[in-house]
């Protein structure tokens, strides 16, 4: 299976994980979002193509594409050398994946940056979309408005791992873990206290944190 990507990020590597969404960003005049869903049966690839531009299948598995401007279909070798692929972090779900290396490349990030903020960097770790950030710093009880240089090397280590196990889970389920995204408003389920809700970072990207529990 050739790798798929768009823009800086690879969707897919060695094939296709059962009912699995993937964030695609595109690339182009303007920048936008789409998704590539994996189901594991090849026979909901007429569905599929019926509502997607692209459709690709491996085996019994079949990934629709759907949104976004522009999907770069490349292969392996190629993606390899790919300039803009060379430029993202350590990926999590690799079995090389250094826990440890990716916890001091956080705490080496710009000091004055947030943890939310640095998260969101696909040259610091590959593969956060805004999800997996929510919940990696909420986990651990961590503010994604905590400064970087406030972090401790203990806390860094644990956004690291509680991002690896959203991903993780996430690839097992076929869906992301979620316990505050979404919630705005809502009891944290830990403590009871407001989930909050705030644009973060010059994209404004939407941000949910537990103002009860999380430091």
């Amino acid at each position: 299976m050739p790798s798929i990507t768009s823009g800086s990020d690879t969707i897919a590597r060695e094939g296709f994980a059962p009912s699995h969404t993937y964030s695609a960003r595109s690339s182009g005049p303007i920048t936008s979002w789409g998704t590539i869903h994996a189901e594991p049966d090849v026979h909901t690839i007429g569905s599929a193509a019926t509502w997607n531009p692209i459709v690709l299948a491996s085996g019994r598995a079949v990934a629709s594409q759907s949104g976004g401007k522009i999907l770069r279909l490349v292969s392996a070798s190629r993606a390899r050398n790919d300039p803009s692929l060379l430029q993202l972090g350590p990926d999590p779900l690799r079995p090389e994946f250094d826990p440890e290396a990716a916890a001091a490349r956080v705490l080496a990030y710009t000091p004055s940056a947030t943890i939310g903020e640095a998260l969101n960097d696909q040259s610091l770790i590959a593969g956060i979309g805004n999800v997996i950030r929510i919940e990696a710093c909420f986990l651990p009880g961590i503010s994604p408005w905590r400064r970087i240089g406030d972090l401790t090397e203990e806390e860094a280590r644990k956004v690291v791992d509680a991002a690896t196990w959203v991903m993780e889970t996430s690839m097992k389920r076929g869906s992301r873990p979620k316990q505050i995204y979404g919630r705005s408003r809502a009891p944290c389920p830990r403590c009871g206290g407001r989930i909050r809700v705030h644009g973060q970072g010059d994209d404004n990207r939407v941000t949910f944190w537990c103002e009860g529990c999380q430091r």
